[in-house]
């Protein structure tokens, strides 16, 4: 979405984890932002949408649509990313990766 958008975002990774208690292990936010599950999306929505949504729907807010790169934060209270990849980076390794492999085979 952020490339599409030319829009970056930040995400924090403590939000994304599956259940509260479960916090204290690390991995967690890993997986929880990168596997695959039918059950969760990802949608982007300003704030007069998000009021809007039925509350048996669970909803969770992890970040933000703000700036011109991807950033991951540890919490609210975080205010370095311990990532920050400009989409301009971004975008250059999803557009070349495969000009460059061809170019590379004999």
């Amino acid at each position: 979405m952020a490339l599409a958008s030319g829009v970056g975002l930040y995400i924090d990774e403590i939000a994304v984890a599956v259940s509260p208690e479960k916090i204290e292990d690390a991995s967690l936010p890993a997986i929880a932002l990168w596997s695959e599950n039918s059950g969760r999306f990802l949608i982007a929505v300003n704030s007069e949408q998000a009021k809007q949504w039925p509350e048996s729907l669970h909803t969770t807010s992890i970040g933000a649509v703000q700036g011109d790169s991807v950033q991951f934060i540890r919490g609210a209270g975080d205010t370095e990313p311990f990532v920050s990849l400009p989409l301009s980076k971004l975008r250059d390794a999803h557009e070349d990766w495969l000009p460059t492999y061809m170019n590379k085979v004999d």
